[in-house]
């Protein structure tokens, strides 16, 4: 038995290439991707062993709404009238565009009309900022779409693509689980290595512009700086993940680990300290933030304190002044 997963949203918004980054290119070719020009009209499925995804024509902003929504429900009633249940849409992956930092009204409506098993799925969001991470979680938020169903994804460096899969599974109608839990488990190992190689990278992005801050010659001044840092990295992470991370789940977080930059002393801004403490302390929270968001959010305390305390000590040779160079703000 497989599952239907319909792909909807903007023009550009990365549909093709999310679903190339699920399934890999031997189901998706590049010729398909359109690059942020539609290269898909009407309907277009791709299969797998296990779940059929299908592809659909973007909606343009110079298209009106009822008529998209009419549209959509028009597939959706055609393909009642004509197959048989396990032929129809069972599940709708809805797609907004990361990097544009905002929820349009066209996408409220369409989100509120379509099927009860429905993700959002925030695409590119290896290129997105802090802020823009920020105003479409408030603006989500608003439309009280729980959090959990709220995935970000990369199809450039697969980013949140494991989360996508375990958050659909979890809340597929149950008749499906199966397939997609196959489909999870033939992507798993591939998928994983991707996120661990994004997870290191965001590691060294965070401590090295941490040294970076930390190189400011006045004492706590730079205080604020490493914080703000140490939060933009974890969100980074977890974004890797898929998760949507929140004040709150930063909040939890740190609690949890019982490390932080915050906790810095005024004796660690001695000069000859700051730097090696600041980025090691940064390092090793990404690491346990890594190792946190993968367990999604369940690992102990104490098995937190032991994976920063290997890291941050791992870090004690490195020449962060040279590695701070790398790295701007």
């Amino acid at each position: 038995m497989k599952v239907n997963i319909l792909i909807i949203g903007y023009t550009g918004s990365g549909k093709t290439s999310l679903i190339q980054a699920v399934c890999g290119n031997n189901i998706v070719p590049d010729s398909a991707i359109g690059h942020g020009n539609s290269k898909t009209k009407d309907f277009i499925h791709y299969e797998s062993e296990n779940i059929v995804f299908w592809d659909s024509e973007g909606f343009t902003a110079g298209r009106a709404e009822e008529e998209y929504i009419k549209w959509f429900n028009e597939f959706v009633l055609e393909q009642e009238r004509t197959v048989g249940p396990d032929e129809q849409i069972h599940f709708v992956w809805y797609c907004i565009m990361g990097p544009g930092g905002r929820v349009t009204n066209s996408d409220r409506q369409l989100i509120k009309t379509l099927f009860p098993h429905t993700l959002v799925i925030i695409t590119k969001s290896d290129i997105m900022k802090k802020e823009q991470i920020e105003a479409i979680q408030k603006e989500l938020a608003a439309e009280n779409i729980p959090s959990d169903n709220i995935i970000f994804t990369s199809s450039l460096d697969k980013s949140g693509i494991n989360k996508l899969l375990k958050r659909t599974y979890e809340t597929m109608p149950e008749a499906y689980n199966d397939a997609v839990k196959s489909f999870m488990e033939q992507r798993r190992k591939d998928l994983e290595s991707y996120t661990e190689a994004k997870v290191n990278e965001l590691c060294w992005w965070g401590a090295g512009r941490a040294a970076l801050i930390a190189i400011a010659p006045i004492p706590l001044a730079d205080m604020p700086m490493l914080v703000a840092n140490e939060a933009y990295m974890i969100t980074k992470i977890g974004v890797v993940y898929g998760i949507n991370v929140t004040e709150s789940v930063i909040a939890t977080f740190l609690g949890t680990v019982g490390a932080s930059i915050a906790g810095m002393t005024v004796a660690d801004f001695l000069p000859f300290l700051k730097i090696p403490i600041a980025a090691g302390i940064t390092y090793g929270v990404g690491k346990a933030a890594g190792a946190w968001f993968k367990s999604d959010m369940t690992m102990s305390a104490e098995k937190l304190e032991e994976i920063y305390d290997k890291n941050k000590l791992e870090t004690k040779h490195i020449d962060w002044k040279a590695e701070a160079k790398k790295y701007d703000l």
